[in-house]
């Protein structure tokens, strides 16, 4: 038997209004060289393309590699650690002014990898199924009356 690696993320600090992503650069040494961080940047409105196409090209043109996404009000900026980044991603935002101005409040996040051992794995399944068991057994019973 082995066990499995779970990613997950995990909260390294988030920030209210655009000037405190000038404090990015103070979480640099909190994420390891090669860990993935993603970045969460909440707007007051939903994310039009044209500002999706704009972070993207302002994290090209800053050397940063990147995935950039949206959903609602929210752009997500997944990214890898590789050299000091998270002073140039800050920079990269703060030069975006209708963004800046948009931007409410923003989460940055670390991709953890959780090993979980695979008898716990398979114990905590097996106690699943016994309790689904129970339970359809219990409402059986109380619709039969029994």
């Amino acid at each position: 038997m082995g066990s499995k690696r779970i990613r997950t993320w995990e909260l390294v600090t988030d920030g209210i209004k655009t000037g405190s992503l000038s404090a990015l650069p103070n979480y640099e040494e909190q994420v390891a060289e090669g860990q993935k961080t993603k970045l969460d940047l909440v707007l007051t409105s939903d994310v039009l393309d044209e500002m999706l196409d704009n972070v993207k090209e302002a994290l090209e043109v800053r050397g940063i590699p990147a995935d950039v996404s949206s959903h609602g009000n929210t752009i997500s900026i997944v990214t890898q650690k590789g050299m000091p980044w998270l002073g140039l991603l800050a920079v990269a935002l703060i030069s975006l002014i209708i963004l800046a101005i948009l931007l409410v409040a923003w989460k940055l996040w670390k991709e953890v990898i959780k090993i979980v051992p695979e008898p716990l794995i398979i114990i905590g399944i097996t106690a699943i199924i016994v309790i689904a068991i129970v339970i359809a057994a219990f409402v059986v019973q109380r619709r039969l009356g029994l």
